[in-house]
Order: structure tokens, then sequence, then C-alpha cells
């Protein structure tokens, strides 16, 4: 908040000459713990104030220890600098007087990856443009927020760490985490012995083990050692000898420092192998609604993208007298949304899917899982139809300056012999697909009702735009290509001449029925990783 960072200024300027009360010493204790933006504020004080660059490259190169934070000179007292050296780690960790190229927001070095993130989003379903952690997501010094579901992070030391949502924590680096809020189980291999975790009023040190943490809203937590030695200090009395804590016993964590032995219940933090069993339930659950999809009688295609015979992908549709099937140009088989589920990757502008879909429709739904690695093109087709055909459409994500966010773009044509073609363009507004989402799963769909006259994209679930229909009339597909556009002749030497998909597609859905809003979300969480 403004106000915040306004009375950082004011109080920074007392303690600079030495006029902070203990009342005030406080209250700036209090802001730093409370506000990133204050913490930010104090360092950039700091490094005004300071000989920045000894101080500075001292605490990148170890975690922050009260005879660093001592040396601020002339200006905080030795209480107060234990008291906030955790608050303002982190962001100290951030100043890099030598940044790492490709790094993060900074510049600075990540710190770990997401191995496994089964349901879980950034506060419910997911929205458009909302960020969530999914499998791969290299991580960097920050907060790490888990809404719901399971997530398993590996730190680069070895320590591998699982999250249950809600839940809330702060990696300083990978031999130090802040847990905020929620529960956290903590593996720790031999190599990461030493690695240290605060949990409100007390810093946990590893001694080759694995235990699980919890910290409520009220800052009262509990330790459970389900196999080796935690050491337990207190934040509040560091002068008191530190706890030994062996396998198979527990103790609350108090506010005031203190600890008191309880029953041990490591059974009920969620380890790697919950990680993994969720995921296979998860997947489990997909198939399912992918059976009942298929059994729809509206359903005219639908690709998992894992039965392939060849050159050839299966269509998935039941019912009798359906030969639509995909024949793959190009392409390599990718990792798809779950362990073991495959998909198709686009690489290249010759990678298509080529499929002939000879009917018209009065109402029609499109919908893919898609993770696009690149949005460097203008377009990136998810289907498009050869042109010169009487009835014609396409369905990109599409933006009018290299990397820059990108729209769901939806138009069909009419395009009768001896006429000029009519094409009627639905383009959204919602910018809904940036850098920060390359690399992850998303979900996009698009609805044509002819009855209702209008045309819906979605994102993740949610809808992004509604266009009106005017003069409704029929859609058709006819031979089309899925990941990329056949029709580039006439954009040869031009900025539009490559147009192709840059990134995994893991399923493709085409009904000849306008989904509900409800459908939509329902096909959205079944599919969701």
């Amino acid at each position: 908040m403004k106000e915040d960072t306004q009375r950082i200024d004011e109080l920074v300027g007392k303690l600079r000459f030495s006029e902070l009360s203990d009342a005030e010493q406080s209250e700036l204790d209090a802001l730093l713990q409370r506000n990133p933006d204050a913490r930010r504020r104090f360092v950039g004080h700091w490094i005004l104030e300071s000989d920045l660059h000894e101080d500075a490259a001292g605490l990148l190169s170890a975690p922050p220890q009260v005879s660093v934070l001592t040396r601020f000179p002339r200006m905080i007292p030795l209480g107060l600098a234990a008291a906030i050296a955790l608050g303002i780690g982190f962001w100290l960790f951030q100043i890099s007087l030598a940044p790492e190229a490709g790094g993060g927001a900074s510049g600075e070095p990540s710190v770990a990856v997401v191995r496994r993130a089964v349901d879980s989003g950034s506060g419910g379903d997911t929205q458009a443009g909302a960020s969530s952690l999914h499998g791969g997501q290299v991580l960097y010094p920050g907060p790490v927020e888990v809404a719901d579901g399971l997530v398993q992070l590996d730190l680069y030391n070895g320590v591998s760490l699982v999250l249950e949502g809600p839940a809330g924590i702060d990696i300083v680096s990978p031999d130090l985490v802040i847990l905020n809020s929620g529960k956290v189980r903590a593996n720790v291999p031999p190599p990461a012995r030493g690695f240290r975790l605060i949990a409100g009023e007390h810093e946990l040190i590893d001694l080759g083990t694995e235990f699980g943490v919890s910290l409520g809203a009220d800052g009262e937590g509990e330790l459970h050692v389900i196999d080796g030695e935690v050491e337990v200090l207190s934040k509040k009395d560091p002068d008191r000898e530190a706890k030994l804590m062996r396998t198979g016993t527990a103790m609350s964590l108090k506010r005031d420092g203190s600890t008191a032995e309880i029953a041990e219940d490591g059974a009920r933090f969620s380890g790697g192998s919950a990680v993994a069993k969720r995921e296979t339930e998860r997947f489990a659950e997909w198939k399912k609604e992918m059976e009942q999809l298929a059994a729809d009688p509206d359903t005219v295609l639908l690709f998992d993208f894992q039965t392939r015979k060849d050159n050839r992908l299966r269509n998935l549709v039941s019912q009798s007298g359906q030969e639509i099937e995909g024949v793959v140009v190009g392409c390599e088989t990718g990792e798809g949304r779950w362990t073991g589920k495959s998909s198709l990757k686009f690489s290249h502008p010759s990678d298509r899917v080529r499929v002939e879909i000879p009917r018209q429709f009065e109402q029609l739904t499109m919908a893919s899982w898609v993770k696009v690695d690149s949005i460097k093109l203008l377009s990136l087709p998810l289907i498009q139809s050869e042109g010169k055909q009487e009835h014609s459409l396409f369905w990109v994500l599409h933006h009018g300056h290299r990397d820059k966010p990108m729209a769901p773009h939806f138009a069909e044509t009419t395009d009768p012999a001896d006429e000029k073609g009519d094409r009627r363009n639905y383009l959204s507004a919602a910018k809904v697909l940036s850098g920060e989402q390359t690399g992850r799963w998303m979900h996009f769909s698009v609805t044509f009702d002819n009855a209702a006259g209008k045309v819906t994209h979605y994102v993740n679930g949610h809808v992004v735009d509604r266009h009106e229909i005017e003069s409704p009339r029929p859609l058709g597909i006819g031979l089309a290509d899925i990941g990329n556009w056949p029709s580039r002749d006439w954009a040869k030497g031009t900025k539009w001449e490559v147009r192709h998909l840059i990134g995994d597609m893991d399923e493709f859905l085409i009904s000849r029925r306008a989904f509900s809003e409800t459908e939509i979300q329902q096909l959205y969480r079944a599919g969701r990783p």
C-alpha cells in the first residue's frame, strides 16, 4: 500500500539519525514483515546508505545473517536487525550485481522447478491470464502460492517440497524457505543437509530427514518428523538452546517462540506419492469424460492425440457412419498433461493434421487443450479450412505485433462459385495469451450458435468475449488443417506467409451442438491437469 511505503520513508529517516522510538521500531518491524513493497523500499534505503556492493555481494553469496545486517552503518539496532533479517532477506537476495542471462524478471537465477501440479490454481478455477503452477515451470526467488490441489517442487539442492493448497511460501534460496501459511512436506536428501525452513517464530534446520510442517493464519503451527532429525530454534529467543527432534516425534510451534510435545501424525502431510496418485486419478477421470464425449451423438470429431497408428489419427467418436480421421503430417510425439499421456508436438511450418469434414452446421463447438511454446508468429492456427470452398472457417490465436499478447479469432467464409467471398470475423478483444502463459496447458474453446445469434470465445472454461451473428447462415469446414493453414500461396513473401502452431496439442473436439457455458466449464474441469 502507498501509505506503507510513505511510512517506511519516515521511519527510515528517523532511524538514520537514531531518533526511532521503541514503538516506531516495532512498527517498522511489522511493516517489513507484512508488506513486500515496504521491504523493497527499505532495501532501496539500505543501498543508498550503506556500502552496498560489499553488503549485497555478501548477502548473495550466503543466506542473510544477523552479523551481516548489523553492518548497516549507524542505522539499525541489533535487535531490529535480527527481527527483520528474514523479512528483507528475500529482496536482498534478488539484488544481483551481475544478473544471470535468461533469469527471472529481475535477472535473478532460478532456484526450483515444478515437478507436478495437480488441481492447482490461483484461486478457484484458473481464468484467462491468471497464473497457475504447472509441471516443468521454472521458479525464481519469491512467493509461491497454491490456492488448491497439490504441488511438488524440486529445489536445485535436491530438496523436494509438497505444498497442499491453500498454502504459501517464500523461496529465498534453495537452502532457505519461509512458510507463510498452510502445509508443506519436505524430503531432504543427504547432499542438502542443513536446509532451513522458517515457520512463524521458529527456524527448522534439517539434519537429513523428512518432515511435515503446518502454519495457521494465527501464527501457530506444528512440526512432525517423519524420518531423520530436525533441529528447532526459536526466533523470539535466539539464546534458547535448540531442540533436536527425531523420527516419530512432533511438537506444536507457538507464536511466542515456545514449543510443546504432541502426538506425531506425519501421514496427514501429502508427499510425492500422494501427488503421483492424484495425477493418476485425474487422468482416469479425464478418460471417462472422453468416453462420454465419444458416445455423444452430437460429437463429430474427437482426437486425444494418443490413439495413433503410423500417420493416421483415429477419431474416437463411437457412433456408426463416422469415417472422419486425421492424417498426421510431420509432428512429433510430445508429453501430454499427465505422466503417461502423449500429445502431438507442432514445431515446423510443415507440421499439421489433415482432416475432411464435409457436412454443414447451424451450431458448432470446437475445443482444444494447447501448450503454446512461442508467440513470435503473427497467427497460430488451431484449425483452418482450405480456401476456395463453398464454406470454410478458421480458428486461430492472433495478434497484430510479434511478442504482444494474442487473442482468439474465429472467422467463417461463404465463397460461392463466380462470386466474391464473404468473410465474417469474430476477433476477441480479450488478450489471453502472453509470453508469461507460454509453456503451460490452456483450454481454448469457441461456440457458434445461429439460433441464439452468438459466437462465444472461452479460455480455461471462462467466457472472454461474445459477438452477435448478423444474418445467420450455415457453417462449413471441408478440407482443413489442424495446427496449420493450407492456403499460403497468396501470402508468399509477406509477414503472413508462415503461420503454424508452435507447441503441443493434447485434445481436439468438434461438436455439432453449441455447448452451454456450464458444459464448457465441465469440459475444462474434467481435463484440467
